[in-house]
Formats: C-alpha cells, structure tokens, sequence
C-alpha cells in the first residue's frame, strides 16, 4: 500500500543537509531510483517511506502532506453539542480466516471542545465507520506495517442538509500502537474538526 509524501519538505530536509540523492538513498538503504521517483512523484511504499523518514530522524507521518483542506462556499454554522451519537458499522473488504482484532480509541472536537470520546474495537483489514455527533462519519481501515505500525487509511465525511454524506478529508496516517494521532478535517460550512485516534491492542 503506498503512502503520499510531502516532497517539498523531503527536498528541503535534503537540502538543509546538503546531501546528494544519492546520499539520502545509501543513508535510507533504497535505490537511487526510488529516491528520484519519490521526489517525482510524491509517493513511496510504507517501507519506503519509514526507510526515508528514519534517515531524516522523523516519524513516516511527518513527512506527509499536511491535511487537504477543501474550502468551499460558507453557509451558516448552527451547532448544538450534546451527547456524541456513534454508529459503529464493519464492511469487510477483504476477507480473512482469523482477523486480528484492535481497538480504536477516537475523540473529535471542534473549536476546543470535545464532543465524541468514544472507544471501538475493529478488526484489521476490516474498514470500521463511526458516525460522530450526526454531523461526521470517519471511515478507518486499519493495517500493521512490516515494521510494526499502524497504518490508518481515514475518511472523514460531513452529514449534508439532504442526509447524505459527503467525503470532505481522506487522510492517511502512520501511528504506533498506544500514541494518539490527529488529522484535521475542514467541512463545507468552514468548521475545522481536530480527531485524534489512538490503536490499541
């Protein structure tokens, strides 16, 4: 599965150490080509990626591009913060005799104030959505990496006037097993919601 990779900020830390490519791919352990592709392109293997942010003394996540943030027409912002609502619904992609299970701790906010701290348990491979507060849906799909991390392939949808929901975000994260990792997601009306996740055995 591959990853999205900030290359601004990867030839940047490259430059700041005035290393070659060719030094950035002996010092990663990868080929000079995948070095020349990921800059190209903006996308490595997982491999690829933890191999190039462990050369730079980094997390994989941190050389990610920062979270899209569509911004669209603003209409009225009408919120009223009660209770969360969570709807926990699984839809197997792949099918596996003996999935492993995990369990997925999620808080989503909005201005500093929580309003879901909820905690699921899921199963790996298996794409987990959790409806927050009748007003999001995060769709997580959660991997373990060959290095022994949790890779979360996101989708944050926004609830629409009509009832239908609309994908607004698809972050893609890095995280290691009991460390809390946030994405931000920016809705049509122009909210900013902060969800932190956190994978658990």
């Amino acid at each position: 599965m591959d990853v999205n990779i900030n290359t601004q900020k990867l030839i940047t830390l490259r430059n700041q150490r005035a290393w070659s490519q060719q030094h950035l791919a002996d010092t990663a352990g990868i080929s000079l080509r995948t070095v020349q592709r990921i800059e190209n392109k903006g996308v490595a293997s997982k491999e690829s990626a933890l191999a190039l942010a462990a050369a730079f003394d980094l997390t994989a996540a941190e050389l990610m591009p920062p979270v899209s943030r569509p911004w669209r027409k603003s209409r009225p912002l009408v919120f009223s913060m009660i209770a969360a609502v969570v709807l926990v619904v699984g839809i197997a992609f792949t099918t596996f005799e003996s999935a492993e299970n995990i369990t997925l701790a999620v808080k989503a906010g909005y201005n500093g104030h929580t309003f879901a701290n909820v905690t699921f348990t899921g199963q790996l491979g298996v794409v987990s959505e959790y409806e927050l507060e009748n007003k999001l849906r995060l769709s997580v799909l959660p991997s373990i990496t060959s290095e022994g991390y949790v890779y979360l392939e996101s989708r944050v949808y926004e609830l629409e006037p009509d009832g239908q929901f609309v994908l607004v975000s698809s972050p893609n994260v890095l995280a290691e097993f009991d460390q809390p990792v946030g994405i931000q997601a920016s809705v049509k009306s122009g909210a900013v919601y902060d969800i932190v996740i956190a994978p658990h055995r």
